[in-house]
């Protein structure tokens, strides 16, 4: 009786480490089959570029037909800021204003298809931002149909001014809408913008 119990004893214990041999190999398979067939995926992602450029025509007195170009990758709203300033002869700025020998002309793009974030209608007033939408390679209407420095007589004889007008454009993607009216502080309704209203 002793012979048949450590024979049974035996034969249980070789068919338990048969089976966790036949485990260990089948774990082993599978990891084995995972490893072979599981590749990394590489996802490569590009940042959005959004930029804009001003257009205009100079021609030594007169800045004409100023409107901007959405060169970014994606549809933009787009803004602009005109700073107006007074130059001695070397080109350097100045705290001059103008004065009745020293002065300027503006006339707005007609139809003005922009909206002052003031209301205003003077031209270095704050931004001015344009109601649409701007698709890459396009650009907007113009802001400014002509801006001309007018000198007297006797202070074109001898300039000791000149005028300089510079043009700030921004661009911000169009979607989604709300971030835009979130960072620009103004509200977009579809069309044209609004000064910004809390809810």
């Amino acid at each position: 009786m002793q012979k048949q119990k450590t024979g049974g004893r035996i034969g249980i214990l070789a068919a338990a480490a048969a089976i966790l041999v036949g485990a260990v190999a089948l774990v082993g398979l599978v990891y084995a089959a995972l490893r072979d067939t599981t590749s990394a995926v590489i996802n490569n992602l590009e940042p959005v570029v959004v930029t804009c450029d001003v257009n205009e025509t100079f021609d030594g007195q007169t800045k004409s037909d100023v409107s901007i170009t959405n060169t970014g990758e994606i549809p933009a709203f787009i803004r602009a800021k005109v700073v107006i300033n007074w130059t001695d002869a070397d080109g350097y700025e100045t705290w001059f204003t103008g004065s009745s020998d020293y002065g300027y002309s503006v006339t707005l793009a007609s139809p003005l298809n922009w909206t002052n974030e003031n209301g205003s209608s003077v031209i270095n007033d704050g931004y001015w931002y344009y109601n649409g939408i701007v698709q890459p390679g396009d650009k907007t209407d113009d802001l400014i149909a002509s801006i001309t420095e007018n000198l007297s007589a006797a202070a074109a004889a001898d300039p000791q001014y000149h005028l300089k007008v510079t043009v700030l454009a921004e661009a911000l993607q169009a979607a989604p809408v709300a971030a835009a009216e979130q960072s620009w502080g103004m509200t977009y309704n579809g069309s044209s913008w609004t000064a910004y209203t809390a809810p």
